[in-house]
């Protein structure tokens, strides 16, 4: 193995990016990006330096970093830990003194000319009218827009994410953003759609773009394969929305009951449903505080955990909803590499859709929810297949041995 304080540049793989995206950048990489890497790297024109530079020059990656690391810092460890092991714990440092404090939750995003920052309600309406108007030019002019700026909190950010502190200071953030009253998702989770338009063509059909619909395919694919449930298996599924993930389920002969915040989803759901309904039990409610008195051998969330409002409740509840060898399963969620331990996420595109729609879009970082998996006795497995889809992720948690 080459010395890490060497400068490399062997070719870089889609895992490097993939890492690249989640240290550098805090989030899971966006389709149209992963596609532009991915034919780089089947061109052999990305090499691991160049990979390097590329995310470190990024105005996103500035927001969050004041200074770039040098060149002879470029790690060289195989796959995903070549990033995690040594350049997430510079970054980290760099993080804090950037930051000025020595807890980096404090001050996740010091302020960066590089990139636009967004302090108050006014500014961010104006802003995100110009990205509704790059939008009726093309999704990737809005995307483009919407990637230039990011939301900064006026308040610091509390030292403990158990704290009621914490979590009140995340709901005015919520306030402040979406320019809304307390959260609730009945009243804040409703999704734009034409139904009559959706049971004849739902998401992600509906777009016609076969990249698109490529990669959630993959990705549902992915969840049935990783997760390996047995034939008849009882499903509870959170936030089902289109219902895709549903009907290949119910397909597959398991029982689903599902909740959903929207009502308009469940009458889509029960549409396309059809004949296997018998098998289907649907409940319009709230994640969090949803209880019902029977056991599941699998409970499921997939793009919705992360709009559940108290995350740790719902994580409690579940143990007395999940049979004796029951899993969970959090798929394509943001649980990444975040400066902040959990929280609103700040950049433009989630901000676009707190502000626009009132949706709550929370992200965690991966030490923190892990952890906090441990401390509930339950496991932590990860399955990654982003070469395929940039959604194909997958957690799996059980409950840990005695």
């Amino acid at each position: 193995m080459q010395n890490i304080d060497q400068p490399h540049d062997s070719q870089a793989t889609i895992d490097d990016v993939v890492s690249a995206y989640r240290i550098f950048l805090g989030r899971n990489p966006d389709s149209a990006g992963l596609a532009i890497y991915q034919s780089l790297i089947q061109k052999g024109e990305l090499s691991l330096e160049q990979l390097f530079r590329t995310f470190t020059d990024a105005p996103e990656f500035k927001i969050k970093h004041s200074r770039r690391p040098s060149p002879t810092q470029m790690p060289t460890v195989s796959l995903t830990e070549r990033f995690k092991r040594k350049v997430g714990p510079r970054l980290n440092r760099f993080l804090r003194k950037a930051s000025g404090q020595t807890n980096a939750a404090r001050n996740p995003y010091p302020v960066n000319p590089d990139i636009k920052i967004l302090r108050s309600p006014s500014e961010l309406d104006a802003m995100l009218d110009h990205c509704d108007a790059l939008m009726a030019q093309s999704g990737e002019a809005f995307r483009k827009a919407a990637s230039s700026f990011h939301y900064i909190p006026r308040e610091a950010y509390p030292d403990d994410p158990h704290s009621q502190e914490y979590h009140d200071f995340q709901a005015r953030l919520y306030q402040e953003i979406s320019g809304r009253g307390n959260y609730g998702s009945l009243d804040n989770e409703e999704s734009p759609f034409d139904l009559e338009q959706a049971k004849r063509s739902p998401y992600p059909y509906t777009t016609q773009n076969a990249l698109e619909v490529g990669n959630q395919l993959i990705a549902q694919g992915f969840i049935l394969k990783t997760a390996n449930l047995q034939p008849g298996a009882k499903v509870l599924e959170f936030g089902p929305g289109w219902g895709n993930t549903t009907l290949h389920m119910l397909t597959m002969g398991y029982e689903l009951t599902v909740v959903e915040a929207d009502k308009k989803f469940i009458s889509l759901i029960q549409h396309r449903a059809g004949v296997l309904n018998d098998r289907l039990t649907c409940h319009h409610g709230d994640m969090a505080t949803f209880r019902v008195d029977q056991t599941f051998d699998a409970v499921m969330f997939f793009e919705c955990f992360h709009h559940c409002s108290d995350h740790l409740t719902l994580l409690k509840n579940l143990d007395a909803m999940l049979g004796p060898n029951g899993v969970m399963i959090f798929a394509a969620e943001p649980i990444v590499d975040l400066p902040y331990p959990w929280g609103v996420r700040l950049d433009g595109i989630s901000v676009h859709s707190i502000r626009k729609f009132g949706w709550l879009e929370l992200g965690f970082d991966t030490t923190y929810f892990r952890k906090t998996l441990d401390d509930l006795g339950w496991t932590f497995e990860r399955h990654q297949m982003h070469m395929a889809s940039p959604m194909a992720d997958v957690i799996l948690a059980r409950r840990r041995a005695e």
